[in-house]
């Protein structure tokens, strides 16, 4: 079974870390001094963000809950592909609000892999956030949009990575590599909660860099430690378990296929091939649907470039053909 991995489009956040000096809100539009400025005037103008009750209660020094990140992250993700016609599935946790936007907010997450709760049942919405989680929920954010996550190259110095949680540490060298943290007094501070100001100019950060690094075509890419196993079911109801020789072969050839466009997905039926993905970290699963012109997965659309779509339809055909086991519990129900 596999970890997950998620297609994304060449994305870079910067999290600046500095110390946060006491400041009123900010109620104008103009510089004020703070070093979060910038961010504050540039998401107040962005009306398409719709983040106007984010600032009725902006206070820079105080912390995030959990709940108010994945609601912030998902309007930045709208305001890209906006998934609002797609219905999510539920998420499992026992302790989500009676709100219906933070219901969707973390049935997206959920569904996206960007949590997978603090257990199987909890979510822990009113819990403040850490640097550490932040930078895990940007991480996975980023791979949506499809930042390259395996060329990591930096020896990490800072002097607290070690006290970093085992979720967190690649997360945080990538963070260190892609210069998305940059630190203070050579520390993260990752056990420290994140402040309003700090996850402001942090996705103010990932808007910029996003528009520098966007690519016409892209590439799916996989981080082969993460990966517990693959199976595929295709269109004849027979699945087949990938050893690990055909899931390198896998692999290999689905990064070979080039996208041109993210979208959002449809909630469709449809009898088609899946290959599920399970990873070791949680055993979550994560699955892609095939199709001639597209993949689905998760609450998103990728979109087949020109020149792939004869590779494409080439593998789906080569795949469909392998010989498994009868997957009958499943029938009628391929519509991941």
């Amino acid at each position: 079974m596999i970890n997950k991995t998620v297609l994304s489009l060449a994305t870079i956040l910067i999290l600046n870390t500095f110390s946060i000096s006491s400041a009123e809100p900010i109620t104008s539009d103009t510089h004020q001094g703070n070093w979060y400025d910038d961010s504050v005037i540039y998401f107040k103008n962005n009306k398409s963000l719709n983040l106007d009750d984010y600032f009725n209660k902006f206070e820079p020094n105080k912390n995030i809950e959990r709940k108010e990140i994945i609601a912030l992250f998902k309007k930045v993700s709208d305001s890209i592909v906006n998934t609002e016609g797609y219905i999510f599935p539920e998420a499992p946790f026992k302790d989500i609000p009676d709100d219906e936007n933070i219901k969707k907010s973390i049935d997206w997450a959920y569904d996206n892999l960007i949590t997978n709760g603090i257990n199987d049942n909890e979510f822990a919405p009113d819990n403040n956030l850490t640097r550490e989680e932040a930078i895990t929920f940007i991480y996975r954010l980023s791979k949506i949009f499809n930042l390259n996550l395996n060329d990591i190259s930096k020896t990490i110095e800072f002097d607290d990575y070690d006290d970093s949680s085992s979720f967190a540490k690649k997360p945080i060298k990538w963070a260190i590599d892609k210069e998305i943290i940059k630190g203070y007094d050579n520390k993260i501070y990752p056990k420290n909660n994140i402040t309003q100001a700090e996850i402001l100019q942090m996705t103010y950060n990932l808007f910029n860099k996003m528009n520098e690094n966007k690519e016409n075509n892209f590439s799916l890419s996989f981080e082969r430690d993460d990966i517990q196993d693959i199976v595929l079911i295709n269109s004849n109801f027979k699945k087949i378990k990938a050893d690990k020789e055909n899931l390198e072969e896998f692999l290999k050839e689905f990064e070979e296929l080039k996208f041109s466009s993210v979208e959002s997905r449809e909630n469709t039926k449809a009898n088609t091939l899946i290959a599920e993905f399970i990873f070791k970290e949680s055993s979550n699963k994560l699955s892609y649907s095939f199709f001639e012109s597209h993949i689905n997965c998760g609450s998103y659309k990728y979109k087949i470039s020109d020149e792939s779509s004869k590779k494409l339809k080439s593998l789906i055909k080569k795949w469909d053909s392998l010989e498994g086991e009868d997957f009958e519990e499943n029938q009628g129900k391929l519509n991941k």
